[in-house]
């Protein structure tokens, strides 16, 4: 179980195989407040890999150290994370919650993407060179991997890299980077793909503020 106040909760099984499953969602109210009409929704953080089936569930009431299950079907096609929202009344007030992200491990993975991250400060300058950085964290390992960086700036979509990893081993965790230097002023955002072949099995992105 893990916490986040309001509630302890935990989503099981946390391994499924590809395809259609069910998992089930575990709250228990951990404050001294009494929680009524609560919407539980669950969300996927890629749809691309895991696809929520349905609308929601509804939970009347959990009082203090009360615990309530609530099931949630999925179509999963690659290992990604999922997160689930409540509202609700907390002793008859409107409240808001939600759960950290949760990974769900979906059939024999070779790898993960585990992040892609900008490494520099928040905000840069025009034409200023960063580095994009992407880990890899082999779970059975065995093959090599593509590896794709793509910009999206203000006014274009560009391809900024790519690289084919080494043969990685089991629990062997790898960074591979790429260098950019942004010539547009505002928002840019770095998306990071990860192949077995021709199948994606992971994607992540990271963004920065470019000042004039």
């Amino acid at each position: 179980m893990k916490l986040k106040r309001p509630f302890e909760f935990e989503i099981t099984p946390e391994t499924i195989d590809s395809g259609t499953h069910w998992i089930t969602i575990k709250l228990q109210n951990v404050s001294e407040d009494t929680l009524t009409n609560m919407d539980i929704r669950l969300h996927s953080m890629n749809p691309f890999f895991i696809t929520v089936l349905g609308t929601g569930s509804f939970l009347s009431i959990l009082k203090n150290n009360e615990t309530g299950t609530i099931p949630f079907q999925v179509n999963a096609e690659a290992t990604g994370r999922v997160y689930f929202t409540v509202s609700g009344e907390r002793d008859g007030v409107y409240f808001y919650w939600d759960s950290p992200p949760v990974q769900l491990t979906v059939g024999d993975e070779i790898a993960r993407l585990r992040s892609a991250f900008i490494l520099t400060h928040p905000y840069i300058a025009k034409g200023t060179t960063i580095e994009v950085e992407a880990v890899i964290q082999a779970t059975k390992g065995g093959k090599e991997l593509d590896l794709t960086f793509w910009l999206d700036s203000p006014t274009s979509y560009e391809f900024i890299g790519e690289t084919k990893t080494k043969m990685l081993e089991s629990g062997e965790e790898v960074k591979y980077s790429v260098e950019i230097s942004p010539k547009e002023e505002g928002i840019h955002e770095v998306f990071v793909y990860l192949f077995d072949g021709t199948r994606l099995v992971g994607k992540d992105s990271d963004a920065i503020w470019v000042e004039k």
